[in-house]
């Protein structure tokens, strides 16, 4: 059996629901994280996001979408370190080897390194994000590196809700 490891940059995800609010929508963790999950098992779901002190209104959508149905490990920080964070957990991940894949939920391009090392461990390496959402794109890098690639926005019908 397929075991899943998720790991979820949340400023991307904030990046994509601001530019789909003006269309009334908004990506629900629960639903994005079914979808990539498929038929296979999760082992583990992290989110990471930066939190600046008494940002409330941030801090009750991350409590009340991410972290209430303790689907995801939620990860904040109120410093810009969440992305070496992310990229730590990841290739930690690798290396324990208790998944047969890694899902990242980013373009980012900075995780170029921290992917090429879990394939290096034998890892089938997804990355999902978007290039028609708002001002999110996914790096080339990502996109070749990666055995699959999952367009978010081919998803919006199954993964997003009106707000």
């Amino acid at each position: 059996m397929e075991k899943v490891a998720v790991f979820v940059d949340g400023p991307q995800i904030n990046g994509m629901n601001k530019a789909l609010k003006d269309i009334g929508k908004a990506i629900v963790p629960r639903e994005l994280l079914y979808h990539l999950l498929g038929i296979r098992v999760l082992h583990s779901a992290k989110w990471y996001q930066p939190l600046k002190p008494m940002d409330t209104e941030r801090a009750d959508w991350l409590y009340q979408y991410v972290s209430l149905d303790r689907l995801y490990d939620l990860t904040t920080s109120d410093e810009g370190d969440i992305d070496v964070e992310l990229a730590v957990d990841l290739v930690e991940e690798a290396f324990l080897g208790k998944v047969n894949t890694i899902i990242l939920v980013s373009g980012d391009g900075d995780f170029l390194k921290p992917i090429r090392i879990a394939k290096e461990q034998g890892m089938r390496v997804e990355v999902a994000g978007s290039n028609k959402i708002g001002d999110t794109h996914m790096s080339l890098f990502l996109i070749r590196e990666a055995h699959q690639v999952v367009e978010l926005h081919d998803l919006l019908g199954k993964i997003a809700v009106k707000v």
